[in-house]
């Protein structure tokens, strides 16, 4: 016999079974076995409600689609994630690129250029001649007396594009490869930039503000919870120095986050701080009403 089967044969049975959808509903609050019934009753009368706020009620859905279409619109319709605007930081769009680069080039004959370029540097520094002048480079495309270092770099730029022009028509395909990978890198630094602005962040403007650091540190075990591609916890996974503990407890309390979320959609209660009652309460603001009057008003 179920308990409203005997309930039904003490109380009417309508009753009882209100009384029964009553307690099946109440099931649905975690902890709802361990409450006792006037700790449950203090905070069902302190739950606040939007009362009062009609725009508010009268949504039907989370977020509305006129929200969403204006923040879509600021970048095109499409989703930022935290490594779009600070991507770079971790490696995104630069260290596949970079690996590319090297090993492209290293297919290719490119001995004559760099032989140019070294010749540039020591003549910045001074091998050939002082920065006054004169200049004299003894060997390579450039070799010659030069009345000035302005002169010699000149003569050295023009040696090096004459070089590129022919290693371009050497190497098509190297020279396709090497422009897709920096193009790729220069829209990746060009689109956090864009990101940036929009977001009002000014790296050479920046206040260091511990109540921010603080505040940051606390949110870590909810970063932890946004695992998608992009996201909070893979940037701050990638960026984080795992060779020292501070480091490694940055990543432990992503981890925490997720836990956290397990254990408390499992029903198990967890306390990440000593409960601490204050002596006296501070005043209590008179703000507006959140729940109808009860009784209610004719």
């Amino acid at each position: 016999m179920t308990t409203y089967d005997r309930l039904s044969q003490i109380i009417p049975p309508d009753q009882a079974l209100a009384n029964k959808a009553l307690a099946t509903s109440m099931k649905g609050i975690i902890n709802i076995s361990n409450l006792t019934l006037p700790s449950f009753a203090k905070a069902v009368a302190n739950v606040q409600t939007t009362y009062g706020l009609n725009l508010i009620n009268a949504q039907t859905s989370p977020v509305s689609q006129a929200t969403l279409n204006f923040y879509n619109s600021l970048n095109g319709g499409n989703t930022v994630n935290v490594v779009d605007i600070l991507g770079v930081s971790t490696g995104i769009g630069f260290t596949t690129n970079l690996t590319s680069t090297v090993s492209t080039v290293n297919t290719m004959n490119i001995t004559s250029l760099s032989s140019i370029y070294s010749t540039m540097v020591d003549t910045l520094n001074g091998v050939y001649g002082p920065d006054t002048g004169p200049v004299d480079i003894p060997t390579g495309p450039a070799a010659g007396p030069y009345d000035t270092i302005n002169d010699a770099m000149v003569a050295l730029i023009a040696a090096a594009n004459t070089e590129i022009t022919t290693l371009v028509s050497t190497y098509p395909n190297q020279t396709h490869q090497l422009n897709t990978y920096w193009n790729s890198m220069a829209s990746q630094l060009s689109y956090e930039f864009n990101l940036q602005t929009k977001a009002s962040i000014n790296f050479n403007d920046y206040q260091h503000s511990q109540s921010a650091m603080n505040g940051f540190i606390s949110q870590l075990p909810t970063y932890g919870l946004n695992q998608t591609v992009g996201g909070t916890a893979q940037y701050l996974e990638a960026v984080a120095d795992l060779s020292i503990i501070g480091g490694q407890a940055v990543v432990a309390c992503l981890r925490q986050g997720v836990t956290q979320s397990v254990l408390t959609n499992a029903g198990i209660g967890t306390y990440n701080n000593p409960p601490v009652t204050p002596s006296t309460l501070p005043p209590q603001a008179t703000l507006s009403p959140d729940q109808p009057p009860y009784p209610p008003t004719t």
